[in-house]
């Protein structure tokens, strides 16, 4: 409602009480009597009222479009247009000292501008107000979007104070802490973590607060289904720059940690094979370094781990002779290649510098993408094997006893042995 209606009102409500006031004093303390108000009686009562309303209704607007026009001419000056003519300065009332005063205050500003060196394009007061409050509807509409993602959102997305306290936290994020709604101020670190993995939050918030985004893995309070997740703390800057906040979003990683709890015990299980087979093994990387070798292989040949280091060492210490050297080395390239080496014999130089000769079977190692990761190496000493072979031989061709020769006995050989018995008892 605009001022000249506010007075039009104002000037009707005043004659209607008016009128209300008249006909109480005339019919309760004069006793007027009610059946002498005719409609003439109340229109010459009321005329006057009238009349007068409409003379305070024609000043209200008079008034009111004097009002107008400065607002306008105010308009004007907060878009740039100093230029602007203020209208009513002749004027000897109360309007007239208003639009002289904002004369006075017109003239200040452009010698300001003047002064400080502005351009009439340069000062955009009007547009520059727009442009602020149309930042801050899109700020607070980013806003809203962005509560509305995080709210869809099914992982734990948290926003935490410079304190690390809770000011906002997703209801996925609620239902995974078993935390009540529109509870916040909670320290995130004790409220959701473990004890263990407290010092690792503190070092990742402290690390947000100087503006480095960190992921780190850790253990919640929580249920088993929701117990283990990555964890990115994430700066967030105000206008200026600096940190005001931290945003904290949670992935889930209890299932893939289960598979890696299986996969870590089926490893360990690949590995206490290895190390307790009854054949050398040993490994190596396609760049040659070492990947492993067994107890077996140090007690067959000599050499520990650190002997082994790479396979170029391996190669020159064990295949001594010129072509077995060559042959190994063809052998791994094909093997690197996809193919399998089986049995594979040649001669080995032990660390102690003796000689003996070896089976190798050798087969490419690979990752889980199908990728070839290395070369895995079974020796057999073939000296076990020509063991082997003389017992299978003494087993189909058992050697020849001797024929049972007959022994004479004479009567007095027995004579005499039984009278030897006989005396002892």
């Amino acid at each position: 409602m605009n001022l000249k209606t506010k007075i039009v009102t104002a000037l009707l409500g005043i004659c209607a009480t008016a009128l209300a006031v008249e006909y109480f004093i005339l019919v309760v303390f004069l006793h007027y009597p009610s059946s002498a108000f005719t409609f003439n009686t109340v229109a010459l009562a009321a005329l006057p009222l009238l009349v007068a309303s409409a003379f305070g209704g024609i000043y209200a607007v008079h008034i009111s479009r004097r009002i107008q026009h400065f607002t306008a001419t105010i308009e004007d000056i907060s878009r740039g247009k100093l230029d602007a003519h203020v209208r009513g300065k002749e004027r000897q009332d109360e309007l007239g000292e208003l639009a002289r005063a904002f004369d006075r205050v017109l003239v200040s500003l452009k010698l300001a501008v003047e002064k400080v060196g502005l351009k009439k394009e340069e000062l955009k007061l009007g547009e520059a107000l727009e442009a602020k409050e149309r930042a801050e509807r899109e700020k607070r509409e980013a806003e809203e979007r962005y509560r509305t993602l995080a709210q869809s959102s099914p992982d734990c997305i948290t926003l935490l104070d410079a304190h690390g306290k809770i000011t906002f936290m997703n209801e996925a994020g609620r239902a995974e802490h078993n935390l009540p709604q529109h509870d916040e101020r909670r320290p995130f670190i004790t409220t959701v973590l473990r004890e263990p993995y407290h010092a690792r939050a503190k070092r990742a918030l402290a690390s947000a607060l100087r503006g480095k985004t960190t992921t780190i893995e850790v253990q919640h309070k929580t249920k088993a289904d929701h117990e283990w997740s990555l964890e990115t703390f994430t700066p967030v800057k105000d206008e200026n720059g600096k940190v005001s906040a931290i945003l904290c979003v949670g992935r889930d990683i209890t299932a893939l940690k289960s598979t890696e709890h299986a996969l870590t015990a089926e490893r360990s299980f690949i590995s206490r094979l290895i190390e307790n087979a009854g054949v050398p093994i040993l490994a190596f990387a396609t760049d040659g370094k070492l990947l492993m070798s067994n107890p077996t292989l140090t007690k067959f040949s000599g050499y520990e781990k650190n002997d082994l280091a790479h396979q170029n060492t391996w190669i020159a210490r064990a295949f001594t002779s010129p072509e077995a050297k060559t042959k190994i080395e063809l052998a791994i390239q094909s093997v690197l290649s996809g193919k399998t080496i089986t049995d594979f014999v040649l001669p080995l130089t032990l660390k102690d510098g003796a000689a003996t000769l070896v089976a190798l079977n050798i087969t490419p190692l690979t990752g889980e993408d199908g990728q070839i990761r290395g070369t895995i190496h079974f020796l057999r000493d073939l000296s076990e094997i020509f063991t082997l072979e003389r017992q299978v031989f003494d087993w189909v061709n058992p050697p020849e006893e001797p024929a049972p020769r007959n022994i004479q006995i004479s009567p007095q050989a027995i004579n005499s042995t039984a009278r030897t018995i006989r005396a002892k008892r």
